[in-house]
């Protein structure tokens, strides 16, 4: 568990990166469904396949 941290796995290689989330975004989206939502928006384009292996997963 990182709490107030956002963790990146690529899966291809294996790398890891760690970046903090901004206390502010923790404030404003409390939890892990809103919280997710909100980290993963940056990183949707219109339209989009959700069964692509390039989609990002996120979960809580």
């Amino acid at each position: 568990m990182h709490p107030g941290v956002l963790v990146k796995v690529d899966l291809e290689n294996g790398k890891i990166d760690r970046t903090p989330i901004l206390g502010e975004v923790l404030r404003n989206y409390l939890g892990g469904r809103g919280l997710n939502m909100r980290l993963l928006f940056p990183f949707l384009s219109r339209p989009a396949d959700p069964f692509d292996p390039a989609r990002p997963r996120f979960d809580s």
